[in-house]
Order: structure tokens, then C-alpha cells, then sequence
């Protein structure tokens, strides 16, 4: 009996599994102490915006924070903590969130790619927007992110729900005021 050889994995997923791993090796070596390719990476993006609450409960110049902190896995995992908040002196209401997937995973709250060995690519859907995030790392564990807010094509406005309520609320295309990464 000859037995057949096992399959090989050729494809986008194992492309893909293979730059997930060489992101991960390269960050983990660009790291000042000694460590292993199979560490875990912590990647902390914030970032400040600001929009409109539109009608029927108008409110112009919401200021809101948003902290993401994405685990990265040798095996190919995302655990994601996300803290959201807004409000003036008076009043801050936050948000979190946790979810874990695995890299490609469309059915995940926020789905994260591989772009190269460099550069990672975070996005979220959202009701009548794209919310993406770009990460490059450079140099010794330096990174750089690049945030867009995207309407849906014939979208005039976003839904999102209220930080205070929990309601639905349509607001404007955000503003980003700042935005930074860092690496750990």
C-alpha cells in the first residue's frame, strides 16, 4: 500500500499564516531584550476624534478616545481589548470590549490582516462605514498608524450607539484629531 503524501497548504490562509509569523518574528527581534520568535506582541493604538451627533438629539463637537490593545499570537491570534471614551468634564462614559480571533478572520468583531512583513491592517464594520486602521512597524519597534473613517457608498451618515445610552445614534464622518501606536 502506498501512502499518499500529505497535503500541502498553498493558499491564501497559509500565505497569509506565514506573514502573520514573520511579523511577529520580526517585531520580536527588533525588541531591545532577547526574546523568543514565539512571543506574544502587544500593540497598543489611540487615538482622538472628534464628530456631530445628528438628529433627532443634535450635539456638535463630541470629543471622543479610543484605545485598542491587539495581542498578536505566534499562532496566528488577535486578542483585542477596546476602550472607547467621550464626554466633557462633567460626564465620561467608557466602553470595553474583548475579542479574540484569528488573522483573516471575517467573522471576528474587527477583522486584522497581514499586508506584508511590516505593515498589518485592522477593519471594522460598521453601519454605514469602514473604519481602518494601518500599521507599519519600522526600526526598532517603532510604529506608525494611519486611521480612516470611510462612508458607505450613498451613506450621508454613520450609526453608532451612544456611549451613555446605548441607543443608536447617526452621528457625522469623524475627525481625527491625533492617533499613535506603540509597541511592547
Amino acid at each position: 500500500m502506498v501512502e499518499a503524501e500529505p497535503k500541502q497548504h498553498c493558499g491564501a490562509r497559509a500565505r497569509q499564516g506565514a506573514f502573520a509569523f514573520l511579523f511577529v518574528a520580526a517585531v520580536a527581534a527588533g525588541a531591545a531584550a532577547p526574546t523568543s520568535a514565539k512571543a506574544d506582541t502587544l500593540l497598543t493604538i489611540e487615538y482622538v476624534e472628534t464628530h456631530d451627533r445628528l438628529d433627532p438629539d443634535p450635539k456638535s463637537g463630541i470629543v471622543a478616545r479610543h484605545k485598542i490593545e491587539a495581542t498578536l499570537t505566534a499562532d496566528n491570534h488577535v486578542a483585542e481589548h477596546d476602550e472607547n471614551q467621550s464626554g466633557g468634564r462633567k460626564r465620561i462614559f467608557v466602553k470595553q470590549l474583548d475579542s479574540r480571533g484569528a488573522l483573516g478572520d471575517n467573522s471576528a468583531w474587527a477583522t486584522w490582516r497581514v499586508l506584508g512583513p511590516h505593515k498589518l491592517e485592522r477593519l471594522f464594520a460598521g453601519h454605514g462605514f469602514l473604519l481602518k486602521i494601518d500599521v507599519e512597524i519600522g526600526q526598532d519597534n517603532a510604529c506608525s498608524v494611519d486611521i480612516a473613517f470611510l462612508l458607505q457608498a450613498g451613506a450621508t451618515a454613520m450609526v453608532t450607539r451612544r456611549l451613555d445610552t446605548g441607543d443608536p445614534a447617526r452621528i457625522s464622518q469623524p475627525k481625527l484629531l491625533s492617533s499613535q501606536c506603540t509597541i511592547h
